[in-house]
């Protein structure tokens, strides 16, 4: 087995870690959903209790797993490079290889051109790489997924699996821990046949803070009832708008396909 699969290999032995890891939290009391009545109205209240915040653990697993899959994508590069330059690949090259991740914005995080950006660096980026290797690259750039035309800003990339794992990662090994949070996914409220209920939302699905009312809603008497799936997040960037399994989940399968298609084109 490459190198490169190894290292994914790796990723997901991480991710299965985290994934228990979460499972064993949620089973715990630190994180549940309360129920209370209001004394004046008798409607129902829902809002989260949280006693005690992810443990750092999560944080330790998923910076593990980000690391694995984002060098799982360099490693192919390298082996691309490898096959096709055979002696030629000197240390001055081997030290620019790299899988580019690039989005409309620069090193600072500012607003800037992502096709420039990539089409200046690709020559020491993608040295040795064959062009239908280098075209694929290209196209998997988050600057170029999720394009509104008619978003002026160019902020789809953000939405992007690469570029979450492109930010998670340099988080995690250049500045600190990745931040979990407790979560509520898809909140919802399940009414019987006849009944009317008076349903006033606080919060929609995201990450959650101790005290947060979610949803308040009238004839628990006849069935009315919600229903909150409770959850973790890793709460930077976009990834806050989903379930830590969703966003690995995602993540994943980007890197496999890319990985994949990269070895049937140039390995």
């Amino acid at each position: 087995m490459r190198s490169h699969w190894r290292k994914f290999e790796r990723a997901g032995e991480h991710e299965v870690a985290l994934n228990r890891a979460v499972e064993c939290w949620l089973k715990t009391d630190a994180y549940t959903i309360g129920r209370k009545v209001d004394p004046e109205s008798g409607d129902t209240v829902r809002w989260a209790q949280i006693k005690e915040p992810p443990p750092v653990r999560l944080s330790i697993l998923a910076g593990d797993a980000l690391h694995n899959f984002r060098t799982a994508l360099d490693h192919v590069v390298y082996a691309i490079a490898e096959q096709h330059l055979g002696s030629a690949l000197t240390p001055a090259i081997e030290a620019k290889l790299m899988f580019p991740i690039v989005g409309n914005e620069n090193s600072k995080g500012e607003p800037a051109n992502g096709p420039d950006i990539f089409g200046s660096n690709k020559g020491a980026w993608l040295y040795g790489i064959p062009s239908e290797a280098r075209d694929f690259i290209e196209n998997e750039q988050p600057y170029r997924r999720f394009h509104d035309p008619s978003d002026p800003t160019g902020r789809g990339y953000l939405w992007d699996p690469l570029w979450n794992l492109y930010d998670l990662e340099r988080i995690d090994k250049h500045r600190r821990l990745n931040v979990t949070s407790a979560w509520l996914g898809m909140p919802s409220v399940s009414v019987p046949e006849g009944s009317d209920p008076r349903i006033k939302w606080t919060r929609a699905d995201g990450p959650v803070q101790n005290g947060d009312i979610v949803v308040t809603y009238s004839g628990a008497s006849e069935g009315v009832d919600a229903h909150l799936p409770r959850n973790v997040t890793l709460a930077e960037g976009t990834a806050a708008n989903q379930a830590i399994a969703t966003t690995f989940q995602n993540v994943r399968q980007r890197v496999a396909w890319i990985v994949g298609q990269l070895e049937r084109i140039a390995l």
